[in-house]
């Protein structure tokens, strides 16, 4: 038992050392060979979703940080396994379009993310996230409409077409727009 245990964990840190080097559309490819549902143009950064990866579903054009786990199973449910030594509990994780989650987050079981969602980085999300929603904390509350999150985001300063910038010129005029932190809007 304790030789299966090692190689599973050595096979996990294998895994993760190679997702931490692979490029996006094949890490796609990996986790959906794995079986999570994928919908088209995301960007998952993250390394390690539960086994039970078949029970995740991302829809289109969502993000996913680094750090972020999804988690499908009940861990907790090991304090009643002297009663019932193979009692386990999952739930389903579906991510809706165009959604964001922030790095470090948490997202447990029977959880329902609606479409144009963000989750602040760190959140612990559980339950159902309505559509057009920014939540954040732990645990995740909403805090705003993405509606509203857009609006200050427009309404900063400090935003600017920085891509098309070489590092020079992005400090000069992030330095030159950039509000305090106590003046910051969002």
């Amino acid at each position: 038992m304790k030789i299966r245990n090692i190689l599973k964990r050595v096979r996990r840190a294998i895994v993760i050392f190679f997702f931490k080097h692979l490029n996006n559309r094949f890490r796609i490819y990996v986790w959906r060979k794995m079986g999570v549902t994928i919908g088209e143009k995301c960007r998952i950064s993250c390394y390690s979703f539960s086994p039970e990866s078949y029970l995740i579903e991302i829809g289109d054009h969502v993000v996913i940080c680094k750090n972020v786990y999804l988690i499908t199973h009940e861990g907790a449910i090991t304090i009643f396994h002297h009663e019932n030594p193979d009692m386990d509990l999952f739930g389903r994780i579906t991510i809706g379009d165009n959604s964001f989650i922030g790095m470090n987050s948490l997202i447990l079981p029977k959880t329902t993310i609606g479409k144009n969602c963000v989750v602040g980085a760190g959140s612990v999300v559980r339950g159902i996230i309505p559509d057009n929603s920014v939540v954040a904390g732990n645990p995740a509350k909403v805090v705003m409409s993405t509606d509203e999150y857009k609006k200050r985001i427009y309404n900063n300063p400090a935003l600017d077409n920085y891509k098309t910038l070489n590092d020079k010129e992005k400090k000069k005029l992030l330095l030159e727009k950039m509000p305090s932190s106590k003046d910051s809007i969002i």
